[in-house]
């Protein structure tokens, strides 16, 4: 047990958004600790001695999750979680943090998880509006691409001429295409030409 007035007892006092727990092999709760009782909703005198399964998710608790961490922790000596989890309440938060063996001898283990539920949400949103605007990007381009053909058309505009701009049309879609699958946080510039590059039957327009 930490002597009260430790520095690592003052540390995990001051610790906010980090549960610190400790378990036996078997999942029994030993020690709830730092923020865990705000995090989970649980206080110490009612989960102490309970099974730690149940800050899991129903699925991970049917898949056996809690105690694989464990026994990855047992033989690996570190078990990562990044995953949803359950509070008092039946609320799900995103915690991330990792299992790790507290004893040599494996009798106890401690967890140590931050609750990253805003960011989890706010990156979730994230992609969902970049979803939505990929979306809207592509029917865009396939609604000029018409027009053009159209108007070119009307226009007498040679066939060969109205088939090098839909290519252009589908370059551009192309490379918006690899600007996505990379979250536009950049692209290799070589990937980008490759994909322009190619022509309606995926092969590249010149060597």
């Amino acid at each position: 047990m930490l002597h009260e007035d430790s520095l690592a007892a003052r540390i995990i006092r001051r610790l906010r958004g980090y549960g610190i727990v400790t378990c036996r092999s078997d999942g029994r709760v030993t020690r709830w600790l730092a923020d865990a009782e705000a995090v989970t909703g649980y206080e110490a005198a009612e989960i102490i001695g309970a099974d730690i399964g149940l800050i899991f998710t129903e699925a991970d608790r049917a898949a056996g999750v809690p105690l694989h961490e464990i026994e990855t922790a047992r033989a690996l000596g570190a078990a990562e979680d990044s995953r949803w989890h359950r509070r008092k309440d039946g609320s799900l938060f995103w915690a991330n943090g990792a299992m790790l063996p507290l004893q040599v001898n494996g009798a106890e283990f401690v967890k140590i998880f931050r609750d990253e539920t805003p960011m989890k949400q706010a990156e979730e949103q994230r992609l969902l509006l970049l979803n939505e605007l990929n979306h809207r990007v592509k029917n865009t381009l396939a609604t000029v691409q018409s027009v053009a053909e159209q108007t070119l058309r009307s226009a007498g505009v040679t066939e060969a001429v109205r088939r090098e701009l839909a290519e252009r049309f589908i370059a551009l879609s192309r490379a918006h295409n690899v600007l996505v699958d990379e979250n536009w946080a950049g692209a290799d510039l070589d990937a980008l030409v490759i994909e322009a590059a190619k022509n309606e039957n995926d092969k590249p327009v010149c060597a």
